[in-house]
């Protein structure tokens, strides 16, 4: 087991995060990034099999959209999925 952490970013280079208290208005674009610490990157690749926005906590919210399903982008919200399945990279700061 490795340690996961997802965050949404403003921009494409993954640098301007979104916070908390950040309003995000219908039509803006986010990035998000999931990194997977300690693994070793030559065994190992992180995939987002299933991805679900919703107006609540809960993904089964009857509002709620796939944005990623079985690995793809679903619709109706424009989704691109910039990488999958690549093989991890130690991230510094």
């Amino acid at each position: 087991m490795y340690p996961v952490t997802m965050a949404a970013y403003k921009d494409s280079t993954f640098t301007i995060p979104f916070y908390n208290e950040d309003e995000v208005t219908i039509g803006t674009m986010i990035y998000v990034g999931i990194f997977v610490t300690g693994a070793d990157g030559k065994i190992y690749v992180l995939r987002i099999e299933t991805c679900v926005a919703s107006p609540t906590d809960n993904r089964s919210d009857v509002n709620s959209v796939y944005l990623i399903k079985n690995g793809c982008p679903q619709g109706p919200v424009s989704t691109t999925v910039l990488q999958n399945r690549n093989a991890l990279k130690q991230l510094s700061a």
